[in-house]
């Protein structure tokens, strides 16, 4: 007896995924001081052929970047969260790809003061959005 079982054509339905990183220093001199900087994050996303030249996904992930200034007592992050939606067609000769894609931020800055007579310690909170589009 054999029994059918369905399967996902990757041609027409995928699943995909991406983790990435990125760690770094500028070096600092007498005047400037050195800075360390680390970005990490993830994509993931699904696509799908709608018809034989038509197709559409959708994609979205996280991506988080510290920065640090240790001797100047200088710290920062940037968090943001993105989404995306994409397609591609053909007709003939004529080929096209079209995108919208938006992301929210949080970026938090903090900075130590220390000066002769002085010691404070700012911080700031920012977030906004960015949207792009593409064709």
């Amino acid at each position: 007896m054999t029994m059918a079982y369905p399967t996902f054509d990757p041609r027409t339905f995928a699943v995909w995924g991406e983790g990435f990183g990125s760690w770094g220093r500028v070096q600092g001199d007498g005047n400037a001081g050195s800075l360390n900087r680390s970005t990490g994050g993830f994509v993931f996303g699904a696509e799908v052929l709608i018809e034989q030249n038509l197709r559409i996904g959708i994609a979205g992930g996280l991506t988080i970047t510290d920065t640090d200034v240790g001797c100047r007592l200088s710290f920062g992050s940037d968090e943001s969260r993105f989404g995306a939606i994409y397609g591609s067609g053909r007709w003939g000769a004529i080929h096209a790809r079209l995108g919208v894609s938006y992301a929210w931020h949080d970026i938090d800055p903090s900075h130590h003061v220390v000066a002769p007579g002085l010691n404070d310690h700012t911080t700031a909170s920012y977030d906004g959005p960015t949207m792009q589009a593409f064709g």
